[in-house]
């Protein structure tokens, strides 16, 4: 098998996980349904990469062995511990023991192992940004009526614009991703195609009304204007950069003035937006947070598991939330302060990696770009915990295992001196 392949073998995960999504979003299938189906998802997709890696396991070494069982047998010992002292066992958690342990060995560790191109790298690029224009189609045919209402609505909550996702919020990542996806080809090739993709995609973000994916995005924007606005109006002539400031200065000023002097625009901004007329503008995440420290001080250093943590979530603090809402409280509650070193470890890998590579510098300052967005906007969403399912395999497939792989990048000359070497061999 070629290298090549592994992003084709990615994308076919990432399709194979937005299956049960789609069903549960559009035909609004039983939970029971939807947990099985994310199952047989999961069990498909391990079975496909562990085909896509056999070669490489050969490869790994004594070192990752021994962490990745000893992760595995703490968290067994979590288990116990949680158990003796609630009296309640969740199964659901030796399953996320597994899961994460084979996830961790086989996008984080193995994977790291492959070579791509960057015309992989675009070509699944582009998957990505078919697949968001289709979402994008479908949002407005099915949320026509409420999309051309959107300005007349009460509060942002009593509609829910989410294409076929079953929340707004993962529809709204869902299309961080797609601006991102499109920001790598743009920055290769400049395409008008593309540009009126990514002006697509960015309306139907504000039309989503999710305050975390529009944050993102909004990071995402400052600092690519920062990292490449310099090299942007270089390469200008001087009456170019003249147009281009004038533009954006009166687009401000414009936009600054009709701000405060129509209240109707602020306030529904405020009413869709920021919500401060609600009575908990964090739509329980604060509450949610203080829970969730509570919980971790039950076993500081390793944790009592993920679902557990909601169980106590549910039962002794009444919270009806499923999820923490912020990815290193999650890793707290679930893997106690070693998981939290685990998770910095992976993270400044991954940095590292894109900083050492030979990747060429806007495209390198995009995936730092994406990177620090990642890490901003887990700070309100449990985004990404290596476990079973969409939201997880989807961020961990991004913002990890992709990085990685593409710091491996090949030159156009070292696959030119490859396929050389191998037909003198021949």
């Amino acid at each position: 098998m070629k290298n090549k392949n592994i992003l084709d073998y990615l994308f076919f995960c990432i399709i194979i996980n937005l299956i049960p999504v789609i069903l549960l979003g559009v035909l609004e299938i039983p939970s029971k349904i939807y947990t099985i189906l994310v199952i047989v998802a999961y069990a498909i997709q391990t079975l496909t990469m562990c085909f896509v890696v056999k070669e490489k396991i050969k490869e790994t070494s004594k070192k990752t062995i021994i962490i990745l069982l000893l992760f595995f047998i703490v968290q067994i010992i979590a288990q116990l511990i949680s158990y003796f002292r609630w009296n309640h066992f969740e199964i659901q958690d030796v399953a996320n023991i597994f899961s994460v342990t084979i996830n961790l060995f086989i996008y984080l560790y193995l994977c790291a192992k492959f070579e791509i191109t960057k015309e992989d790298l675009l070509s699944f690029m582009k998957k990505m940004v078919i697949l968001g224009l289709i979402a994008c189609i479908y949002n407005i045919i099915v949320n026509w009526e409420s999309i051309i209402n959107i300005l007349n609505l009460e509060y942002s909550y009593s509609v829910s614009i989410s294409s076929f996702f079953p929340n707004r919020n993962t529809y709204g990542m869902f299309l961080l991703i797609m601006i991102i996806s499109t920001l790598y080809i743009l920055i290769n090739k400049r395409s008008k195609g593309y540009i009126a993709l990514l002006i697509v995609f960015l309306i139907n973000l504000i039309w989503t009304m999710s305050r975390n994916a529009m944050l993102g995005t909004g990071i995402l924007v400052i600092l690519f204007i920062l990292f490449n606005g310099k090299d942007i109006l270089n390469k200008m002539n001087k009456k170019q950069k003249i147009i281009v400031i004038t533009i954006l200065s009166i687009t401000i000023f414009i936009g600054i003035i009709l701000l405060f002097t129509i209240p109707e625009i602020w306030n529904t901004i405020n009413k869709l937006f920021i919500r401060t007329d609600l009575s908990d503008p964090t739509a329980g995440r604060m509450q949610v947070w203080i829970n969730g420290i509570s919980i971790f001080k039950n076993n500081p250093v390793i944790g009592i598991g993920r679902f557990q943590a909601i169980h106590l979530n549910n039962t002794v603090y009444q919270s009806s939330l499923d999820q923490f809402h912020n990815i290193y409280i999650e890793t707290l509650v679930s893997y106690g302060i070693i998981g939290l070193i685990g998770l910095g470890y992976l993270i400044v890998r991954n940095i590292k990696h894109i900083k050492n590579s030979k990747i060429d510098k806007v495209t390198k300052r995009l995936m730092q770009s994406s990177m620090i967005v990642f890490l901003v906007i887990s700070f309100f969403e449990s985004t990404c915990r290596f476990s079973i399912g969409y939201v997880d395999t989807i961020n961990m497939i991004y913002f990890f295992t992709i990085p990685l792989i593409y710091a491996n990048i090949k030159m156009k000359k070292e696959v030119n001196d490859e396929l050389s070497t191998k037909t003198n061999a021949r």
